[in-house]
């Protein structure tokens, strides 16, 4: 798992031990098991970012209100929303989106 899931605003969080690398400190890039990751925090908005073996991105946004103390997220921390985006390396800007997670080449 590289971040701690929706059940991280019940109890405190060491964010830099997040992931199981240990290496998830604030906006640092590291390389775990053929992913590239990032983790960036503030007290307005939590980013994960992921890219794969195969050049896929998945940037996840959490934005609320955060209490981060160094590394660690307290429980007086309030989630409000959340969205995952998808970057898929065969898309291209001309391709039109049929739905469904389906393109057709432009």
């Amino acid at each position: 798992m590289s971040h701690p899931a929706e059940g991280l605003f019940g109890e405190s969080v060491d964010y830099s031990t997040a992931h199981i690398s240990g290496k998830a400190k604030n906006g640092n890039i590291f390389n775990w098991e053929g992913e590239t990751i990032q983790h960036q925090w503030d007290d307005k908005y939590i980013i994960k970012t992921r890219t794969d073996e195969e050049g896929v991105v998945e940037k996840t946004i959490y934005i609320g209100d955060f209490d981060f103390k160094g590394n660690t997220l307290y429980t007086s921390s309030t989630l409000k929303h959340k969205a995952t985006f998808y970057l898929f390396p065969e898309i291209t800007t001309g391709d039109t989106y049929l739905g469904v997670g389906i393109y057709e080449p432009g």
